[in-house]
């Protein structure tokens, strides 16, 4: 007998030396069995048990799972809205730079070129930073 179904015999003795099991012991249980046979599914382990009615979303062990994995997925989130703020902090700093750039080279620029230096990307306006020190206009400078 292989390490799976000698897992699974010892299972179902225990299930049987038990009956009816308590909530303790289907965590127990349930734990025991996703740890050792990890490639069983949710409904592999209620048949195993015999526990056609049960919700295992309801048992510590799912619960915990679920919580570890929030918990991930919280910081996956907060890292990924860090960066996006990050980067739009980027593009609003350099964007409000080029723009008193222009101002005092060119004068007050229109509402065209500030819409235009507002919804730049940020490589865009590191050319345009770079070119406003040779561009002799405003045109030239988005040339």
């Amino acid at each position: 007998m292989d390490g799976i179904e000698a897992t699974i015999e010892q299972v179902k003795q225990f299930h049987q030396a038990h009956q009816p099991l308590a909530v303790n012991d289907l965590d127990l249980l349930e734990t025991i069995v996703s740890y050792k046979l990890p490639q069983l599914t949710a409904e592999d382990i209620k048949a195993m048990l015999n526990l056609a009615d049960a919700d295992l979303k309801q048992s510590r062990f799912y619960q915990d799972i679920a919580r570890i994995e929030g918990e991930k997925g919280e910081q996956r989130g907060e890292q990924r809205g860090k960066r996006l703020g990050e980067r739009i902090g980027e593009q609003i700093g350099k964007a409000n730079m080029l723009l008193d750039l222009i101002n005092f080279k060119f004068g007050k620029p229109s509402q065209a070129v500030v819409k235009r230096v507002k919804n730049a990307e940020v490589e865009q306006l590191d050319v345009w930073s770079r070119r406003i020190l040779t561009a002799n206009s405003v045109a030239e400078l988005f040339a």
